[in-house]
């Protein structure tokens, strides 16, 4: 039989780890927005990288 005793102890890592994986995706989610500053011609496509990647990041 599965014992329970430390099951909010085991829901606590694997969100921790939930939310670490979550901030590392929005990291990189704003590598490509850090490009659009350099090729200044591809500028209107930035929101699409910052505002995914600020979501991801906060919740995380």
């Amino acid at each position: 039989m599965i014992s329970l005793v430390n099951r909010s102890d085991d829901v606590r890592l694997i969100l921790n780890n939930l939310g670490l994986i979550m901030q590392g995706l929005g990291i990189i989610t704003m590598v490509p927005a850090i490009l659009c500053f350099i090729y200044e011609s591809d500028a209107q496509y930035m929101p699409y990288f910052v505002v995914p990647g600020i979501i991801t990041f906060f919740v995380g």
